[in-house]
């Protein structure tokens, strides 16, 4: 089974980096629910629960605008595909969020 490298950004808690299987029912046990995909950037998307705000998840104290728990993945736009991270890439998106350097 394919496995993505991501961050997992917490309500409540520290970003950090894990592999998740690259399968819907994983990336939606993660955030809860039905998943939705959203461009943070060029090559970087945040996956998070669809219903969030409708059923009352509590805001994210990382990035306030979204709530409940989301993660992020490398997404391809040649091919459409969701990607993991390179490491790299992940331990650097997780010490920005956790230094608040992007939205707190």
């Amino acid at each position: 089974m394919e496995m993505l490298r991501t961050v997992i950004v917490p309500a409540d808690g520290p970003a950090y980096v894990a592999e998740i299987p690259n399968t819907l029912e994983d990336m939606q046990a993660v955030v809860d629910g039905y998943i939705q995909t959203a461009r943070l950037m060029m090559g970087i998307d945040i996956v998070c629960n669809e219903e969030g705000h409708l059923i009352g998840l509590p805001e994210n104290k990382n990035f306030p605008a979204i709530v409940g728990t989301f993660f992020l993945i490398r997404n391809d736009s040649l091919d459409g595909k969701m990607h993991g991270l390179s490491d790299r890439v992940a331990r650097n998106w997780r010490e920005a969020i956790n230094n608040g350097v992007l939205c707190r």
